[in-house]
């Protein structure tokens, strides 16, 4: 009889939690043969680290009972969806307010992602809400979310000025945090080592349905592009980045 050290129920942690995010129809190992050695706590921490807790809850429920022990997957999915029903909510208030604009607005990755590619609010978290606005409209879009009770987060304008970086982050009035770019390209160190026209990306953009909205977003190309790109700057160390792309 073989007894399995360390190395091997970490191997197999890892490959539970791989085969949980793949799609059903690409999976080489049955999960749940798997997770017969793995305990919930284990995976758990594992999903946590690589930001999927969602995305392996809506697995671990496809393929039965949910263990007692995943709990807190199903409290992040939970989260997940609510926060996702709020930023909708967020979004159609601002869609009424910005309808008027003289150029066009775009919404990238979060709501978008979730719904185009997830198609489900509780399997991917994200923490805000990123819009793509032209320059000459910053300042009036920051006054409209002010005088729709949206506030200014904690800013060190030293740090905005200075270093000319291209996003000011706004609490809007339902207390989801905006990030307002007006370049995807946050720091100008990023922006000098890649080249990412915002004109040409608005002028290619799409429209896409987030509920019962209607949002420009990232042409489909651009937007897979881009969902590489914050990735690799993210740090690629987490398994998100690569589900995302998935």
């Amino acid at each position: 009889m073989s007894v399995r050290g360390p190395d091997d129920r970490s191997d197999l942690l890892g490959r539970a939690l791989i085969e949980l995010i793949r799609q059903p129809g690409d999976r080489r190992d049955d999960p749940v043969v798997l997770l017969e050695d793995v305990t919930p706590e284990s995976l758990v921490r594992l999903a946590n680290h690589h930001r999927v807790p969602g995305l392996v809850f809506q697995a671990l429920r496809t393929l039965g009972p949910v263990d007692d022990g995943f709990t807190p997957l199903r409290s992040s999915y939970q989260m997940a969806t609510l926060h996702h029903a709020r930023c909708v909510d967020e979004l159609r208030s601002l869609s009424a307010r910005l309808r008027g604009l003289d150029r066009p607005w775009l919404v990238v990755k979060g709501p978008v992602l979730v719904e185009l590619a997830y198609k489900d609010g509780g399997a991917r978290l994200y923490e805000d809400l990123d819009l793509l606005v032209a320059p000459a409209l910053i300042s009036g879009v920051l006054a409209d979310m002010e005088a729709s009770g949206g506030r200014l987060h904690d800013l060190n304008w030293p740090l905005v000025t200075s270093p000319l970086r291209a996003e000011i982050p706004v609490v809007l009035p339902r207390g989801l945090l905006c990030d307002l770019h007006w370049d995807l390209l946050v720091t100008p160190n990023i922006r000098s080592r890649f080249d990412l026209p915002m004109v040409e990306l608005v002028e290619r953009r799409r429209t896409v349905r987030i509920a019962d909205l209607e949002v420009d977003t990232l042409d489909v190309v651009d937007g897979l592009l881009y969902l590489c790109l914050h990735g690799v700057l993210s740090g690629a160390n987490q398994l998100v980045w690569v589900t995302d792309l998935d």
